[in-house]
């Protein structure tokens, strides 16, 4: 069976509906007679692509600190891949979730 193609005003409208009229999405589906994974696809994709659009508004002071949250995160990588010993690495205070990754990454791979 052919996947249904939707034109894109009612995908819009469909989420519309969800979002901005606070209707289910159980109910929407189910007046519009599509599948409910399907418009919780679209109204997930939406969302995001609204938090992507915010992120591009920053403010000039919430940029300057985000880089210099970023800067201040390459400083304590460094500082910590300098610091190996034996191949563990020990970190105090707080880390993103990123950098902890890639310090794995760099562990594994320096320490192989």
């Amino acid at each position: 069976m052919p996947r249904k193609k939707y034109e894109a005003v009612f995908k819009s409208q469909a989420v519309d509906r969800v979002l901005d009229k606070n209707h289910s999405i159980i109910d929407v589906a189910v007046q519009l007679d599509i599948a409910q994974s399907t418009l919780r696809r679209w109204v997930r994709d939406r969302k995001v692509a609204k938090e992507i659009s915010e992120r591009g508004k920053e403010s000039e002071p919430v940029a300057k600190k985000l880089e210099s949250i970023r800067s201040s995160e390459v400083d304590l990588a460094k500082s910590i891949l300098q610091n190996i010993d034996d191949g563990i690495i020990t970190i105090s205070g707080p880390i993103s979730s990123q950098l902890l990754a890639c310090l794995f990454f760099l562990r594994k791979t320096i320490c192989s």
